[in-house]
């Protein structure tokens, strides 16, 4: 048996390539270090992912906080703002969850809260189309950063999978 130096996964001596990495175990010594710097490379998807889930969880804490922060001036200007604070309310809830739990299912958890905003917007629009435009690039930049994080997320689960990696 013979472990692979770039995956570390054990495999037979007379195979000419890793099953999990392909790396060429018969290659020159010029060929073994470019799958391996390649492989180091591909890799760093997997500590992008894990940054990209922390800002994600704190940008999920302040919205809900900002949300929390709304539902109180809400609550106190009074009842006339009734849907704004069971929105904010929701909102709240909603981000402050999904930050508490997002490291568990990232994927799951960074899609809940993108559906619910492009929901609560489609709402908007039916009701008022103007009230879209309210804050649209806090929007802009709330679901381009959920986009993004899922996309990374997706590109370490491509990895972990490929390469059999916990």
């Amino acid at each position: 048996m013979i472990i692979c130096p770039a995956c570390n996964k054990e495999h037979i001596k007379s195979l000419d390539t890793c099953n999990i990495c392909a790396f060429p175990f018969n290659g020159t010594e010029k060929e073994r270090a470019i799958h391996i710097g390649k492989f180091i490379s591909t890799k760093g998807v997997l500590i992008d992912s894990d940054t990209t889930i922390k800002k994600i969880q704190q940008l999920f804490y302040f919205i809900g906080g900002f949300n929390l922060m709304l539902l109180v001036m809400h609550s106190l200007i009074g009842i006339v703002y009734i849907v704004n604070s069971i929105l904010d309310f929701i909102f709240f809830v909603i981000f402050i969850t999904c930050g508490i739990f997002i490291r568990k299912n990232p994927l799951v958890f960074t899609i809940i809260p993108l559906v619910f905003m492009i929901g609560i917007n489609a709402l908007y629009y039916i009701i008022d189309p103007e009230l879209v435009l309210k804050g649209i690039i806090y929007k802009i930049i709330i679901v381009g950063c959920l986009l993004y994080s899922i996309y990374i997320v997706l590109k370490a689960q491509d990895f972990k999978r490929k390469y059999n990696v916990e």
